[in-house]
C-alpha cells in the first residue's frame, strides 16, 4: 500500500493500478472505480504539470490473516504545479487535505493487493 501511493507521486500509473487485486474497488472523489483498467483510466487524466507527495503516518494493521488484511492511517496530501517557464521550480504548493485512510488487503497470485481503498477527510472536517 505505501508503494501505491510512491507510484502516484512518481506519476507511474501503471505500477499503481498493478497495486490493486485485478477486481479491486478504489473510493476517490465521490467515485468507486473498480479494476486496474478503470483506475488507470482515472490516473492519466491528472494533469502532467501536477504533482503530489502522499505522507502516511498513525498506520495501524486491524487484521491480520493469512489471505487478508485491514489496515488503517492517516494520508496526508500535498499537490503543486510545475512552473511552466522555469521547468525547474513549483507553484502553488498546497495542503490538500488528512485523510482517514482504510485499506482491505488480499493475498493473489502476484503478492499482496488492494482490495479495497476507502478514505474521509479528517482534517479539514467535511
Amino acid at each position: 500500500m505505501l508503494k501505491f501511493f510512491y507510484a502516484l507521486d512518481v506519476r507511474d500509473h501503471e505500477a499503481a493500478a498493478a497495486m490493486m487485486a485485478p477486481d479491486g474497488i478504489w473510493h476517490r472523489q465521490g467515485v468507486a472505480l473498480k479494476g486496474q483498467a478503470a483506475i488507470l483510466e482515472a490516473l492519466a487524466r491528472r494533469p502532467a504539470n501536477r504533482r503530489t507527495c502522499h505522507i502516511i503516518t498513525n498506520f495501524r494493521i486491524l487484521q491480520a490473516g493469512l489471505k487478508h488484511a485491514e489496515a488503517a492511517f492517516y494520508l496526508t496530501a500535498y499537490e503543486g504545479t510545475l512552473a511552466a517557464e522555469a521547468g525547474n521550480g513549483s507553484e502553488g504548493l498546497r495542503l490538500l487535505a488528512i485523510r482517514d485512510c482504510r485499506d482491505s488487503l488480499t493475498l493473489t497470485p502476484g503478492g499482496w493487493r488492494i482490495a479495497e481503498k476507502r478514505s474521509n477527510r479528517h482534517l479539514p472536517p467535511e
